[in-house]
């Protein structure tokens, strides 16, 4: 082990099982997924997958043991933070049959719908939804446990541990916080009082479209000669697409550049960005994807990135009840004013063999909230994006503005 990854790990017994206090970031996930939920779901659609049952919980059980956070609950004991600890629980694996989109949709649905206990653990779940040729995989991921990029590494050593693959332990990790600024501390808040109650989970509605490989590519060319990013175009088309005199979208961001011990890790390492533009000054598509490319271009250096944290940890600062966390996750929504999420997880590093298992296309989806929240993902050249809300009726009119938004993009002018 390098001098590096003996800094970056955590020693309580074994490099490999993760017992910490969750910092800022993780318990506010923690504490609001108490009150709605705050899981996602990556969906992949492979080919070829192995037709027995007994092959998933086997290749699952090995990546479990790869990945230390796959094996924790929560726990909050009186006047203490909330710590990750172990437990034996096996992964939750579940098999359904079904042929087409509808198929994988109702599944993705119903997991959205579905809470995790983590009191209990392990915060991730599995759905395998088997069809004749072509089936979907579905991996549930408890947010405070895991960002976008980490579902790509463990759907790529899920898929990997089923045709026989299987990859070393990895150490547990220090969190952002504790990378980024060695020796902090959070507040605390008293967690005698924190017994929060549910708001009643909301159905989310799921719409979907993807882009082929050879208009993504046109797409990535144009923006190119526009100086601008594929995210900031697809950002641009989610604004237009919207409506009022001021539009805001927020961004989650990788914020795994910042740490070079942290690789193929399951983690909360990221950070986020709000973009804006303003009716009558950034009409032009072009325009306002460079615009956008800027905002994020800053946010993705670190002074926002301590900022963030920074922001993180005085939320917390006064958290003494349940109507305080209450009060703190509408405050959230309200001074950060955005109007859609879109997070965008790039090209996958899946490779296909022609004996293997082959991923055709990926879904990220995130919880359904009451504004247009969007996963991007690519695969093969093929992108495809999926939106989850709980007010289809208000906002699938959107969603189709952007579609169409987006498919005109190569042939605006500046």
């Amino acid at each position: 082990m390098s001098n590096t990854e003996q800094k970056t790990t955590m020693q309580d017994g074994s490099t490999h099982v993760l017992t910490r206090e969750l910092d800022a970031f993780e318990q506010i996930l923690w504490a609001t997924d108490r009150i709605e939920p705050r899981h996602f779901l990556l969906v992949t659609e492979i080919d070829n997958p192995p037709s027995g049952r007994d092959f998933w919980p086997t290749a699952l059980a090995a990546v479990q043991q790869r990945h230390p956070p796959l094996r924790v609950r929560i726990v909050c004991d009186p006047g203490a933070r909330p710590r990750f600890v172990a437990t034996g629980e096996p992964i939750q694996f579940r098999l359904d049959h079904g042929t087409g989109e509808a198929a994988w949709m109702d599944a993705a649905t119903r997991e959205l719908h579905t809470r995790f206990d983590a009191e209990k653990g392990p915060l991730i779940r599995v759905r395998l939804v088997q069809g004749e040729s072509t089936s979907h995989l579905l991996l549930a991921v408890h947010h405070a446990i895991g960002d976008g990029i980490s579902a790509v590494y463990l759907t790529r050593d899920i898929l990997a541990a089923v045709q026989g693959e299987l990859r070393a332990p990895l150490p547990a990790r220090m969190s952002r916080e504790q990378l980024i600024t060695p020796g902090s501390t959070a507040s605390r808040y008293d967690a005698v009082s924190m017994k929060v109650g549910h708001i009643p989970s909301r159905q989310p509605v799921i719409a979907t479209f993807s882009l082929s490989p050879d208009v993504a590519d046109e797409l990535g060319l144009r923006c190119r000669y526009e100086r601008t990013t594929l995210h900031s175009a697809l950002t641009a088309a989610a604004l237009l697409a919207s409506e009022g005199p001021s539009r805001r979208s927020l961004s989650p961001i990788n914020a795994r550049h910042h740490l070079p011990s942290i690789e193929d890790d399951v983690g909360l390492y990221i950070t986020s960005g709000i973009t804006s533009i303003t009716e009558g000054k950034t009409d032009c598509f072009w325009e306002a994807a460079r615009t956008v490319r800027t905002q994020l271009d800053h946010a993705c250096t670190l002074p926002p990135l301590l900022d963030n944290i920074k922001a993180m940890r005085s939320m917390l600062a006064n958290i003494r009840s349940e109507e305080d966390m209450q009060a703190l996750w509408g405050a959230i929504r309200c001074e950060l004013g955005y109007q859609t999420v879109l997070s965008n997880l790039g090209m996958l590093p899946f490779s296909n063999s022609k004996s293997g298992v082959r991923v055709r296309a990926a879904y990220l989806l995130l919880n359904a909230e009451p504004i247009p929240v969007m996963g991007i993902a690519t695969v093969g050249g093929r992108l495809s994006v999926t939106m989850s809300t709980a007010d289809g009726d208000k906002h699938m009119p959107w969603f189709r503005r952007f579609e169409q938004l987006l498919s005109r993009a190569t042939s605006f002018l500046r």
